[in-house]
């Protein structure tokens, strides 16, 4: 993968590659649905495991996937139906358990051609293995590609990332944890620094605090990228690819890896913002909000719940200008939005004879002006809407929630506490 720098966000550059790979690896900046030539669209089956499914789920949905002709997507421990007509791309973790069930697919002619993509790098010893069971059983020609895609990491906003490496903290600070066990968790941070490195397209400078695991960490990721960096230059035609590629601007990153030690408070706090009080009273967790009622006739010993779930969609206008504002300020623009939703919904209806916009017919063959606008508006409408519904419910029951547990006050004793507890403020 050569070292090159992208615009945008590190979620719009994920996005980007998993179209890439979505496409066989071919770059492509056309709507295939929407492109006049159908043989340009291949439509093909996408293989999953639990960890890239939650790579992908994050930030495309169902109908990202049929824009690039998936046509089903399953996990690869699932049994699933043999498609010898059809091609099939597979996005896993590099696994000895993976390639085996690559093997076997591939044995039992499952598919048509294999496009094969790995989270992250492959290591030689499992290569020289797969490539030697598939020559074995003489379908080398039903492999199309394998690449590693360096995506081994979760984005659930435009610039903040996830390695979903849970109760790492613990792990490092507990005397019981054998020196091998650190060294294995290092290299797993290391790792998915590594692919939001290359994801972003430039090489950082790389800064930490001495003497605990982010210089551990650190040591692991500037061992991964110069090995990189001389492997890519010895492939590379002329030695074309440079030693230090910088960021769109000219300037170089710089990663800076701290240790929780240095921050502790942070670890304990509560916060007023929107998306913290989402988190913190409900459960946010892979962009998806999980609201738990208790039931009528529910106990301690039998809990028995009503569960909601909503997806944040990364086109979620109202979470993206919302969630890093104070609760109160949110609960004030999703009324605004809902009223200027309302007043424009009533305008369009109003010119076009009917009585709501939910009654407007999208077949409608009227030839007049006003119905075909409302008619092209409706799906920009309808979306607005759903997205308003989505946060009105969220924030009701966050209402609901700080009524009765009295959450503004508890939030107000710690702000309290902190203040006076600062030196600086002293």
């Amino acid at each position: 993968m050569s070292l090159t720098v992208h615009s945008g966000s590190l979620r719009d550059r994920q996005i980007s590659n998993l179209k890439k790979m979505l496409h066989l690896n071919i770059d492509t900046d056309s709507n295939l649905v929407a492109s006049t030539n159908a043989e340009e669209l291949i439509w093909k089956v996408l293989i999953l495991d639990t960890k890239s499914t939650a790579i992908v789920s994050s930030v495309l949905r169902i109908n990202d996937l049929l824009d690039y002709g998936i046509t089903m997507h399953s996990l690869i421990t699932q049994r699933r139906a043999a498609l010898p007509d059809v091609p099939v791309i597979y996005f896993v973790e590099p696994t000895p358990e993976n390639i085996a069930k690559i093997i076997s697919d591939l044995e039992k002619d499952q598919y048509d051609d294999f496009y094969i993509n790995f989270t992250s790098s492959l290591q030689r010893s499992l290569l020289e293995d797969f490539a030697k069971k598939v020559a074995q059983l003489g379908k080398s020609g039903k492999i199309r590609q394998v690449f590693d895609q360096y995506l081994d990491f979760i984005v659930t906003e435009p610039n903040l990332f996830s390695l979903e490496l849970p109760n790492l903290y613990y792990q490092f600070n507990n005397p019981k944890t054998t020196e091998d066990e650190i060294t294995l968790k290092a290299d797993a941070i290391a790792s998915g620094l590594f692919s939001t490195v290359l994801t972003m397209g430039s090489i950082p400078v790389i800064r930490c605090n001495r003497g605990g695991p982010a210089e551990l960490v650190s040591q692991r990721l500037d061992q991964k990228l110069r090995d990189h960096l001389i492997n890519t230059r010895s492939i590379s035609a002329g030695g074309a690819v440079p030693t230090t590629p910088t960021s769109a601007t000219g300037e170089r990153l710089v990663l800076i890896l701290l240790d929780r030690n240095i921050d502790l408070a942070t670890m304990f706090a509560h916060s007023w913002i929107y998306q913290c009080m989402v988190s913190d009273v409900f459960s946010l967790h892979r962009n998806t909000i999980e609201i738990k009622t208790p039931l009528s006739g529910s106990t301690p010993e039998d809990p028995k719940y009503d569960v909601k779930r909503f997806d944040i969609d990364p086109k979620d206008f109202f979470w993206n200008r919302n969630a890093s504002l104070p609760f109160p300020d949110a609960v004030e623009n999703v009324e605004t939005e809902l009223s200027k939703y309302t007043e424009e919904a009533k305008e369009l209806t109003a010119k076009t004879g009917y009585s709501s916009i939910k009654d407007i017919d999208p077949n409608d063959q009227h030839d007049t002006q006003h119905i075909q606008e409302a008619i092209k508006a409706l799906p920009e409408l309808t979306q607005r809407k759903n997205i308003i519904d989505l946060h009105m419910t969220v924030l009701t029951d966050l209402i609901k929630q700080l009524d009765s547990k009295n959450l503004d006050a508890f939030f107000e004793i710690e702000q309290n506490h902190t203040q006076k507890s600062d030196p600086k403020k002293s």
